[in-house]
């Protein structure tokens, strides 16, 4: 059997063979991982906190930015376009922090490989978030406008930036540890692989 890449890319290390129900004669897919496992190099304590953390730290950045992208407005392309982007940039930022969450002790390859994913998401966030940032310091000195309103949004700006940051090097940096699986496929399953990992 052979799929296309992102079927691959999505079941990667899986073994699946077509079984028929003996009760109705359905055929199905049948799927079982075979793939290594992972798990962080922390004690169940610290990967629960961990997960808080990024949670939290998403929260804020969201909440920040949003503040900074109202004090801006929509006045300019300058403006719009990494507002825009931003957006778009947070929401795929949130679903892979939701799925992050929400991942077992215990992960399969592309739960891994997703985390790359988040970090080069998060480093895109902050980088949008950094031009609106100085945006709202250049209109500040630009308008001399100085007032508390626009204050406290620089520094709740400068602090998204921050926290996203904080994210994406906490993930980098993180360790793993790979375990090996015991599951055996049958001998006439198909194994599933990487495509693109293959072709590189």
């Amino acid at each position: 059997m052979s799929y296309n890449k992102q079927y691959h890319r999505f079941f990667e290390d899986y073994a699946e063979k077509l079984v028929t129900d003996p009760k109705t004669g359905k055929t199905r897919i049948k799927r079982i991982y075979t793939g290594w496992y992972y798990r962080h190099d922390l004690e169940d304590r610290e990967w629960k906190i961990l997960k808080l953390r990024y949670i939290l730290l998403y929260i804020f950045s969201l909440a920040a930015f949003l503040v900074l992208a109202a004090q801006q407005g929509a006045e300019s392309p300058a403006a719009v376009i990494p507002q825009m982007f931003g957006i778009l940039a947070f929401v795929w930022l949130g679903f892979y922090v939701a799925a992050y969450a929400t991942h077992k002790r215990m992960i399969g390859v592309r739960a891994y490989r997703d985390r790359k994913t988040l970090c080069s998401t998060a480093a895109g966030a902050a980088i949008l978030t950094g031009i609106l940032l100085a945006e709202q310091i250049y209109t500040m000195i630009s308008t001399s406008d100085f007032s508390a309103r626009f204050f406290a949004g620089t520094i709740l700006g400068a602090a998204a930036a921050a926290a996203l940051i904080l994210l994406f090097r906490t993930e980098w940096n993180m360790e793993y540890i790979r375990v090996e699986n015991t599951a055996a496929a049958d001998d006439d399953s198909y194994n599933i692989r990487n495509m693109e990992m293959e072709e590189r």
